[in-house]
């Protein structure tokens, strides 16, 4: 099977530049793991705080007021029609109406994939960190070895990476 990457190559038979340019693209994929698993973070306690809303609404009574959120910031006043049953965002502008436990088991899968996801991605960031400590250390070494042979050479020496 052919070499997907920099990781796959001997490292030491990389030039500064490509080492380089393999730092730069791990740094980049590290930083976009990173963000996806903000979001997937985020988006597990939105899920996480629906699901206790839905525990707390075994707490309330029919016809009781209430503030309902339109945004973040913009509630209208109403009144609880039921505490048996609620309506779930399923994603793309699609709500289903389910019993409360049907929605609290909903939500509590749905959290469950998303830290198997996080879990997941947190391996994968794992060895992107250990990719780039050891592209990063054989960079500085040639570098290093580099500027050694121009310094005996008695030119100027090269710029770090």
């Amino acid at each position: 099977m052919a070499a997907a990457g920099p990781e796959r190559h001997n490292l030491a038979s990389l030039d500064p530049q490509q080492l380089a340019n393999a730092k730069r693209n791990i740094e980049a994929d590290i930083q976009r793991y990173a963000e996806s698993m903000n979001f997937f973070i985020k988006s597990a306690n939105i899920y996480n705080a629906a699901n206790t809303a839905i525990k707390n609404l075994g707490e309330s009574k029919e016809g009781q007021p209430l503030l309902l959120p339109l945004t973040q910031s913009l509630y209208v006043s109403g009144s609880l029609a039921s505490v048996d049953e609620v309506l779930v965002d399923v994603g793309t502008g699609y709500y289903v109406e389910m019993t409360t436990g049907d929605a609290q088991d909903y939500c509590g899968r749905k959290v469950q994939k998303l830290q198997d996801t996080i879990n997941d991605l947190n391996e994968v960031m794992k060895t992107k960190q250990a990719q780039l400590m050891q592209v990063s250390r054989v960079l500085d070494d040639k570098v290093a070895l580099l500027q050694e042979q121009q310094a005996a050479a008695g030119r100027p020496p090269v710029p770090g990476p």
